[in-house]
């Protein structure tokens, strides 16, 4: 299914769907914007170092948050490794609803939770990514499987 056909689809559905009181865009005015970073992924047999672009644009009215991710293999800016769209849409106070695209698979939902000023999303009983702006204003993210970190990024507001 083309992108187009599949962002089209999502701004569709969640337009006519009820919204909380308050908007997402309002909870997270931190996280909008343009970011670029780097982080690491940590494999069984290695671990890759990337470079990461992120896009975190308010759609329909704040409504909704479009997420536009891209990284490449640190060094190798020809070796990408993901490119992902997400559309967060605010379900209450403290659940997102997440749908991603990622490639040629199919759009995934997934509900991630808001707990003390973070987002939680979690994969699965055993996976789980922690993000949150800091005292600096950095963008981190940091995934942890079983207890045991394997994944972090931070990503510097570009505008």
């Amino acid at each position: 299914m083309p992108i187009k056909i599949l962002i089209c689809g999502l701004l569709f559905f969640f337009a006519f769907q009820t919204v909380s009181a308050q908007s997402i865009t309002d909870q997270f005015q931190a996280y909008i914007g343009i970011w670029e970073g780097e982080g690491w992924h940590e494999h069984t047999d290695h671990t890759n170092f990337f470079v990461q672009r992120c896009s975190i644009l308010p759609k329909l009215d704040g409504q909704i948050l479009l997420i536009e991710q891209y990284a490449h293999i640190k060094d190798e800016p020809d070796q990408l490794l993901f490119k992902e769209l997400q559309i967060w849409q605010l379900e209450n106070d403290s659940t997102i609803v997440s749908f991603t695209y990622r490639g040629q698979k199919a759009a995934r939902e997934s509900r991630l939770s808001i707990e003390d000023g973070k987002i939680i999303n979690r994969r699965n009983d055993s996976i789980y990514f922690v993000s949150e702006i800091d005292e600096n204003g950095k963008y981190i993210m940091k995934g942890y499987e079983k207890g045991t970190r394997f994944f972090e990024m931070t990503l510097i507001k570009k505008n």
